[in-house]
């Protein structure tokens, strides 16, 4: 029997070498006695600290959550990892894309003496302040653009319509981007973002799109938003919808915070292939 029991423990060890692929396991909890609404999701994120900004090179996947606490696994690649850096668990518990609770800090994991296996405990989220901050850093950053490098480019990489970029730096570091695109049936888009020490801290973005029933759009779209985000979580923010104002859901913060990293990488490398 022992020897179908080390077979068998063999076979699974060896199964989950073969896929190259490994598992990191987690229990996430909050101190406060808050029930969470309905649609409130949990995530939890791999990141690659070497990065500026911490890089997500894996995730447990958005998963719906009604109470704590709240097991998840995080698959990743293993050739992704490199045991001489440090790479770390983020988790939050969002609703309607505002984050209600989350990781005060990255916890630490796989390299450096840190195992596969933690405990969280989420902090709750105090927004409102939170905004007004990174509000007035936005206003300090563009009250010193004339102290700041300026650059212009433009963005072809088969990810969308192609775009203009006007970029404000210190050194090669982006603080500020404005970008603008347009498509092919009339649509636009004008953007900016601010980042503080190469991390996203807001977007304002205003998209005129143009009508086309075929794909269900009868009239044309004027759609706008203004997002905050602090330690690279969303914090708050605005959308409007033909003047009328509501909240931007979890899928667009999402798209304009991916946006953003795309066009920041894309800046970043043409400043530091500047001679």
């Amino acid at each position: 029997m022992m020897r179908l029991i080390a077979a068998a423990l063999a076979l699974v060890m060896l199964a989950s070498c073969s896929d190259g692929t490994g598992k990191i396991r987690g229990a996430a909890t909050y101190r406060e006695r808050i029930a969470l609404p309905q649609d409130a999701v949990f995530e939890a994120e791999l990141l690659d600290m070497s990065a500026a900004p911490p890089r997500v090179i894996a995730s447990s996947g958005v998963q719906g959550v009604s109470g704590i606490p709240f097991t998840f696994a995080i698959t990743f690649r293993k050739n992704l990892i490199d045991r001489g850096k440090p790479y770390a668990v983020r988790a939050e518990i969002r609703s309607q894309a505002r984050t209600l609770f989350g990781s005060d800090a990255p916890a630490p994991v796989l390299t450096q003496g840190h195992g596969r296996t933690l405990d969280l405990t989420l902090k709750l989220m105090t927004e409102t302040g939170g905004v007004a901050d990174i509000a007035r850093d936005v206003v300090a950053i563009e009250g010193r653009l004339g102290a700041l490098t300026r650059t212009e480019g433009r963005l072809e990489d088969g990810a969308g319509p192609p775009l203009t970029w006007v970029a404000f730096s210190e050194g090669t570091v982006p603080v500020k981007i404005i970008a603008q695109r347009a498509d092919e049936i009339g649509g636009s888009q004008a953007a900016s973002f601010h980042f503080a020490a190469g991390t996203l801290i807001h977007c304002a973005s205003d998209s005129q799109i143009a009508a086309d029933p075929a794909a269900g759009l009868p009239d044309d779209l004027a759609l706008g938003f203004d997002l905050y985000f602090k330690d690279g979580r969303f914090a708050g923010g605005t959308k409007t919808t033909n003047g009328v104002v509501g909240e931007p859901d979890e899928h667009e913060v999402r798209a304009l915070a991916l946006e953003s990293a795309r066009v920041f990488d894309a800046v970043t490398k043409d400043l530091n292939a500047a001679p």
